[in-house]
């Protein structure tokens, strides 16, 4: 797990990989659940379509099968960041969506960022104020509970909604794709 937030998704993946076999010979099947949790956050920190849709398809009937809307979320969130990788923005807001109401059953979720940036990004590319402002405020939101999201993707979110109070909305959509390419290199969008 701390190789998949220090910057290390490949090395994550091997480890994360062992322990799910491990756990899948156990029985263990809520370690099983967060095995495939953060897998599938290596693999699409990686970039690989194929085996995030595989480990999604297996998060999403385990955590249901568990009753563990934590998991499920996560699951929805990266279902909808594949739908918005295909183009297909109608179903990525709605997986996103259904992802925050699992997370809100738990109280809320460290990984919202994962549903937060895929909003954010469909809400640049319509251009919808109302949107960018929800889904930036929701990514910036103080809850301790949250995994902070990493600067210098942070303070442009924050320059960005502070443009959209004075109106500038030109600069509030440039420091809104800044964000997002800095949210596309760390591997979060």
């Amino acid at each position: 797990f701390s190789l998949l937030w220090s910057g290390d998704p490949r090395a994550a993946r091997e480890w994360l990989a062992r322990g799910y076999e491990a756990t899948a010979r156990t029985g263990a099947r809520l370690w099983q659940a967060r095995c495939l949790a953060y897998l599938s956050i290596a693999s699409r920190k990686l970039d690989d379509l194929q085996a995030l849709r595989e480990q999604v398809h297996d998060l999403l009937d385990l955590s249901a099968a568990l009753d563990e809307p934590t998991y499920h979320g996560l699951g929805l969130a990266n279902q909808g960041w594949l739908a918005w990788r295909e183009g297909d923005a109608v179903q990525a807001e709605r997986l996103c969506k259904a992802a925050y109401e699992d997370w809100a059953k738990y109280g809320g979720d460290t990984f919202h960022g994962l549903a937060g940036w895929v909003l954010l990004a469909i809400a640049v590319s319509q251009r919808d104020i109302e949107k960018v402002n929800s889904a930036a405020q929701t990514l910036l939101d103080p809850n301790p509970a949250y995994r902070p999201i990493e600067e210098p993707a942070g303070n442009l979110l924050r320059q960005a909604l502070s443009a959209c109070q004075a109106g500038q909305v030109e600069a509030a959509f440039k420091f809104l794709n800044q964000a997002l390419e800095q949210a596309r290199e760390s591997g979060d969008l």
